[in-house]
């Protein structure tokens, strides 16, 4: 009889309340099975020790895996690496069942550029994957052993009399790390090609998130070109994202990450009420509801982005009853909802 029924092997960063997507997802996870199976039968590691100490956490992951009836691991696409074949291995010691949750959109390239990683990750109960295109993926290259399970938060979406209607200017914002990659230049310039060519104020544009490394010097250029309507809000408590989103009429997402997966500040925006102008990135269709939850333009094309956004800041109604649409939509990210779906997976 093992001591817990579950283990997850994670960056928790509970610490630093890390604001990257690996380490919300994975306290997120851990929160909502622990409300839905009891904190007392899940067990945790911190994953990111395995850098620090290989040959101590090694010891670790055994202890973790003997101790647990079903063992979840949630590593970035560097750690999948070093972690399906250890699992696989520790698995035929201890019997644990094993669960990979997957982070982003890249596993399907990555098992292309290491074909021995394909081998491992069959061995797999169940790789956990946030999107149907990454399912469709998975299994051109022959894994079988494919769910989907959509990301989530742990948030108190706004009721639908708390949502605003949009007046003027219209108001965006940016939820997101602020890097080259996330589109950001290309936000900017946008939202100030709209208010130059208008002659007028029709929208303002707030941006919120931390500054990716290395990036600094290339945002403080980018600041320079801000006009009057932009401004840098700096990074923002994850905690309180729907209540800053919800002051806004539109989220602007313009990834140049063709691989994202299901983000979390779209998450954010729906249990806000708020309607998202995004890049169509691979799995864009898997959360985004055109002209319902969000309008898509073009990956890495501003011409495109300016289209839709010019088109979409003139018919204000068209917002207002897409603020309500998302917010309904949101209904499939809560916690309780997804956990479940997990457990009949695992046969819990």
């Amino acid at each position: 009889m093992k001591k817990y029924q579950y283990g997850i092997c994670g960056a928790f960063d509970f610490e630093e309340k890390g604001t990257g997507g690996q380490s919300v997802k994975t306290r997120e996870f851990y929160k909502a099975l622990c409300a839905e199976e009891g904190e007392e039968n899940v067990a945790i590691l911190e994953s990111t020790d395995y850098k620090r100490n290989p040959a101590s956490f090694f010891f670790r992951m055994l202890r973790l895996m003997k101790n647990c009836s079903c063992v979840i691991i949630l590593p970035a696409n560097k750690g999948i690496r070093v972690f399906a074949p250890l699992c696989t291995s520790l698995k035929k010691i201890t019997g644990t069942k094993i669960y990979y949750n997957v982070i982003g959109g890249w596993l399907a390239q990555l098992c292309d550029d290491h074909k021995e990683l394909i081998k491992h990750l069959s061995r797999f109960d169940g790789i956990l994957v946030e999107t149907n295109k990454m399912k469709a993926e998975l299994e051109i290259i022959g894994l079988k052993n494919i769910y989907v399970l959509a990301n989530f938060k742990e948030m108190v979406p706004v009721s639908d009399k708390e949502i605003k209607t949009v007046g003027r200017p219209v108001k965006l914002c940016y939820f997101s790390r602020v890097t080259a990659m996330k589109g950001i230049a290309d936000a900017v310039e946008v939202v100030n090609r709209i208010n130059e060519e208008s002659g007028d104020t029709v929208c303002t544009f707030d941006i919120y998130g931390p500054v990716a490394d290395g990036y600094d010097e290339e945002f403080e250029k980018l600041k320079r070109t801000f006009s009057n309507e932009i401004h840098y809000m700096g990074s923002a408590d994850p905690k309180t994202s729907v209540q800053i989103i919800g002051k806004y009429d539109i989220q602007l997402f313009p990834t140049r990450y063709r691989t994202e997966g299901i983000p979390g500040s779209i998450l954010d925006s729906y249990f806000a009420g708020v309607p998202v102008v995004a890049a169509r990135w691979n799995s864009y269709s898997d959360i985004v509801i055109e002209n319902e939850t969000g309008i898509g333009f073009e990956i890495e094309n501003r011409k495109d982005f300016y289209k839709k956004l010019t088109a979409l800041i003139a018919d204000t109604e068209k917002i207002n009853y897409m603020k309500h649409r998302a917010l309904k939509e949101s209904e499939q990210y809560l916690p309780q909802n997804v956990i479940r779906r997990f457990l009949k997976i695992a046969g819990s």
